[in-house]
């Protein structure tokens, strides 16, 4: 019978591969254990990676999404912050202008017409807001300017009311140019949409519409019970002491009487905000849903493969025990 034997040489060699492909394995098998991952994805799956990519793609939607909602969440931010700032500004000057009576003389009234002036440029630039070059109460119109400075709008309303004689004359000339369609504030001041709101996606299809504008009712009123309170004293004016003292509290019950028509505006921008927040929940379940799945499809028996780890490591100490014997084989170790 012919005996088939190996020659020194390509022992050594084949010794080295087996030697390399158990470090090979013994590696690949210590990274799983450590990861939790299976190093092998496609073996894994057994070559069919497409459910796992699928799961990949739909996991990189939800994130951009993701970053859409975090981006109109903080753009309603922005438009609360603003509409906050209108509302305490006209809240201050409420206070002082009610402190004017008939009784109130010169230095008093002015420094409440004062205060009614700073709470209305305080107005007119919050609600001129931009985020990211866009203005955020502009409605759909977001790359124009809601308001032109609120100097020049002083001066168009104190022009509209100078034909006034009275306290109620000046209050009608203030009502018509902010209230009336054709008047003033709507086609020499306001700059945005008139009939469309700006519209964010959210989720499935939804579509969120942010109602808050320059021009809405709420902010109107207050823009005009300030500039009121801001013109009550000009020189222009034909009127008497006590006609002033009237509009300077006609413009104070104004701001503090039009606070619950701010609040219900705020509150609807606090619903719109509560939706992208739903939104933004629901979002991030399905995430943790798709990011389980994957995780599945991936991850590396730790049992098992801390076994295989062990059968590796026990191959390759025999592999090295029976190296070393074979190297002392010799007839001189023999005949010793």
């Amino acid at each position: 019978m012919a005996l088939t034997t190996i020659g020194d040489l390509s022992q050594h060699l084949v010794s080295v591969r087996h030697t390399g492909q158990l470090k090979e394995r013994l590696n690949t098998l210590t990274q799983e254990v450590s990861t939790g991952r299976v190093a092998d994805l496609a073996a894994h799956l057994g070559g069919d990676q497409q459910r796992y990519l699928d799961t990949g793609r739909q996991l990189d939607l939800l994130a951009s999404r993701g970053r859409s909602l975090d981006e109109t969440a903080n753009l309603l931010s922005v438009v609360q912050s603003a509409l906050g700032a209108v509302q305490d500004a006209g809240a201050a000057a409420g206070e002082t202008l009610l402190t004017v009576s008939a009784q109130s003389g010169p230095i008093h009234r002015a420094t409440a017409a004062i205060e009614a002036r700073t709470a209305f440029e305080g107005m007119v630039s919050a609600l001129n807001t931009r985020r990211a070059e866009h203005a955020v109460l502009a409605g759909a119109e977001a790359d124009k300017t809601p308001l032109p400075p609120a100097s020049d709008m002083l001066d168009d309303i104190r022009a509209a009311a100078s034909g006034a004689t009275d306290a109620d004359g000046v209050i009608a000339a203030v009502d018509t140019w902010f209230d009336t369609p054709g008047g003033g504030f709507m086609t020499t001041a306001y700059g945005g949409s008139t009939t469309t709101n700006l519209a964010r996606p959210i989720v499935d299809g939804e579509t969120l519409e942010i109602t808050a504008r320059a021009d809405h009712p709420a902010v109107r009123g207050a823009l005009k019970a300030a500039a009121l309170g801001a013109i009550a004293e000009d020189p222009g004016l034909s009127l008497p002491d006590s006609a002033r003292a009237d509009l300077l509290r006609h413009a104070g019950q104004a701001l503090v009487g039009g606070a619950g028509a701010m609040v219900q505006l705020r509150a609807s921008v606090g619903s719109a905000e509560a939706r992208v927040e739903d939104a933004a929940t629901r979002l991030s379940a399905r995430g943790t849903a798709l990011e389980i799945a994957r995780n599945d499809m991936s991850v590396a028996d730790p049992y098992e493969t801390a076994t295989k780890l062990q059968n590796v490591q026990l191959q390759l100490e025999t592999h090295y025990t029976l190296t070393a014997r074979l190297s002392r084989l010799s007839l001189t170790e023999y005949l010793r």
